[in-house]
């Protein structure tokens, strides 16, 4: 695997032949009782396409989409993670 020198360089690894959007699906953990507010606070976040509240080891589950992966990564980093009700994310970018 070639040397990631740049963070453009990472951004390539994880653009898609067809030149669609940047997905990742991410499991969202929140403070007991929360999940409905929390869920409909991350519903209005410019790029969340998809969000569910799941049964298992997580709380909510969300599919985010993005042009880039800067903007992808500024979406979660800025916006989803700092939600009040929010407590961790595991994130997984599609490929």
């Amino acid at each position: 695997m070639p040397r990631i020198k740049q963070y453009r360089d990472i951004q390539a690894m994880f653009w898609n032949s067809w030149g669609t959007m940047n997905q990742a699906w991410v499991l969202i953990d929140t403070k007991m009782g929360k999940e409905h507010l929390a869920l409909e606070e991350l519903r209005r976040i410019t790029g969340v396409s998809e969000a569910h509240i799941v049964t298992g080891g997580h709380d909510i589950l969300l599919l985010v989409e993005a042009d880039s992966m800067k903007q992808l990564n500024d979406i979660l980093s800025w916006n989803v993670r700092r939600q009040k009700d929010v407590l961790c994310t595991i994130t997984m970018v599609v490929i």
